[in-house]
């Protein structure tokens, strides 16, 4: 006997990906009840899942990441379906497909091939980027590879890795050029490499870290003792290690949307569950309206993010690196839109959300880390304010919507495949909501198209005034607001009927999906519009205040709420 509903990432990815091959077999593995008790006995012991890993490689999960087949649908997919059951496990497993990142983008064919015999044989893989030092600031680091005759030796510090001390395969950032003068903030660009190795005796595993989530995940650290490296264990050239890094985290952000889309799938299933099962006034607190709201925004976030979730992997696996655009978006917005979801769901569960020993207090734990994984909030926002100004002051010069049908139709694609001198695809979002809203008739795509078109104006406003330069708080906001919008344009695509059928996917979404971008427009639309008008005031210009003005109210008919509130509701 198992539990296996399928979630809104399931209901919203094409049926080729998700219940063919490999994925399929871990999904039942996943489900099974002494996988769950094997899941909750590592978190409460703050062990290794080693057990449970174990399960998934006897059911072929190192073919979904072996290079000559690991594409994003099916590594973003198996991120999804690892977080709904238990973060630790869904950062364990995908740590393997990080570390390998620069190995698909970059790596020889000899590489790529030892790495396929070495994960057919059981091996995991981590990647070695941050030092305690430095932490994200990549460019401070200090661990080194000192060329000698053949090779090289490897010294220094690794610390906060996932699979620190338990993996077997490692993909180190090191620096290959002497260090900058003191007073230098950053290195060189060129001054750090990537090398490929394997865990041997001059690799010392450093103690693991205690962390609030994730808790029975391996997050430790190495220290290199002269540890030998041949020519051959360089990934790409000598000096190209930072860029294949910020090749692979543009692919690597979709993943982490994934976690998130997951995890807020799982905590939907507790609250739910609680709400319909937990009597207190003569009959379960799901009748209660306040109880039931709760549960209808949770229900909207769900299929929101993974909407979000989904397109960036789609757009991953049609772009690879050139899609990083998407995958910043959906890093940012899924992450921070799920911890609302999860705080939905604490308000439903009570006292019992913070309770160890039930499974709800997992996800409030874990969810908070997604927003730093990777990357933080920060960065995501920094990246997508580059791309707004090009948005606000470029005319758009042909139709979007052939192109998203390429995104939405592509077949799965090895990542390797994406290698090519890559073009980043990152349309303007307002002639993308137009486009789409000509095509489909969809009101609430209108009403994005509107938000999509004040956003603009706003940040036109914000450039003239000089305000965009001088005030970084600002540009985060206006960019926060750019990620939503996006996150509501990729709810319509997916879960609207008609935009499905504009687009050329099958129709076929649930009722209760497709009662979704209605409200989530409402909802979440409306509150962006305000968020809009309140950044307008802050601009202080007559452009900023002119540029809200076209700012359209959109009601949601009454029955995509009802309907939501009815299948929330439902006891049987």
């Amino acid at each position: 006997m198992t539990d296996r509903g399928e979630i809104a990432w399931q209901r919203l990815m094409r049926d080729d990906i998700c219940r063919t091959g490999p994925l399929s077999d871990i999904e039942d593995y996943l489900a099974q009840p002494s996988t769950t008790a094997m899941l909750d006995e590592a978190e409460r012991r703050g062990a290794y899942p080693r057990a449970v890993i174990g399960g998934l490689r006897a059911r072929a999960l190192a073919e979904l990441f072996v290079p000559d087949r690991a594409n994003c649908l099916e590594l973003n997919t198996l991120d999804a379906l690892t977080a709904r059951r238990s973060g630790s496990l869904a950062v364990s497993i995908g740590s393997t497909a990080l570390a390998l990142l620069p190995v698909y983008l970059s790596g020889s064919d000899e590489q790529c091939g030892w790495v396929a015999r070495r994960l057919r044989a059981g091996a995991s893989a981590a990647m070695l980027l941050t030092e305690l030092d430095h932490g994200s600031n990549l460019l401070r680091n200090e661990a080194a590879a000192r060329r000698g005759d053949g090779g090289f030796t490897l010294q220094g510090e690794k610390h906060l890795i996932n699979g620190g001390s338990e993996h077997d395969l490692l993909m180190a950032f090191l620096r290959t050029r002497p260090g900058p003068p003191a007073e230098q903030r950053l290195a060189g660009l060129r001054d750090f490499s990537l090398f490929l190795l394997e865990r041997d005796a001059t690799v010392e595993p450093l103690p693991r870290w205690r962390t609030m989530p994730v808790r029975a995940a391996d997050i430790s650290g190495v220290r290199f003792r002269d540890t030998w490296a041949p020519d051959d264990a360089v990934v790409g050239r000598l000096g190209e290690g930072f860029a294949i890094v910020q090749k692979s985290l543009m692919l690597s952000h979709g993943g982490v949307a994934a976690f998130a889309s997951g995890a807020v799938s799982g905590a939907l299933e507790i609250a739910l569950r609680h709400a319909r099962t937990r009597d207190v006034y003569g009959g379960p607190i799901v009748s209660l309206g306040a109880i039931a709201e709760h549960l209808v925004r949770m229900t909207v976030l769900d299929v929101v993010i993974a909407a979000l979730a989904v397109k960036a992997a789609y757009a991953s696996n049609r772009f690879g690196s050139g899609a990083g655009y998407f995958g910043a978006v959906a890093k940012y917005a899924c992450c921070r839109l799920a911890e609302e979801a999860v705080g939905e769901g604490r308000h439903v569960l009570g006292a019992r959300a913070f309770l160890e020993s039930l499974p709800y207090a997992r996800f409030v734990r874990d969810v908070p880390l997604y927003g730093v994984f990777d990357g933080t909030s920060h960065v995501m926002l920094d990246e997508l304010g580059a791309q707004m100004m090009r948005f606000a002051t470029t005319a758009r010069t042909r139709p979007s919507t052939d192109a998203l049908r390429s995104v939405y139709l592509a077949k799965p694609q090895p990542i390797r495949a994406t290698r090519r001198t890559w073009r980043p695809y990152a349309p303007a979002l307002a002639g993308r909501c137009g486009d789409l809203a000509s095509e489909s008739g969809s009101a609430p795509v209108e009403a994005l198209a509107d938000l999509a078109l004040a956003l603009d104006g706003v940040t036109r406003a914000a450039r003239a005034t000089g305000r965009w330069a001088a005030e970084q708080a600002l540009r985060f906001e206006l960019a926060a607001v750019l990620a939503e919008i996006e996150a509501l344009l990729a709810v319509c695509e997916l879960a609207s009927p008609a935009c499905r059928v504009t687009l050329g996917l099958p129709d076929g979404v649930t009722e209760t999906d497709a009662a979704v971008p209605g409200v989530a427009v409402e909802w979440l639309g409306g509150r962006l519009a305000d968020r809009l008008r309140g950044l307008s005031r802050a601009v202080g210009s007559p452009e900023a205040e002119k540029a809200v003005g076209v700012l359209s109210t959109y009601q949601a008919p009454g029955q995509d709420r009802a309907l939501l509130r009815e299948a929330v509701t439902r006891t049987d």
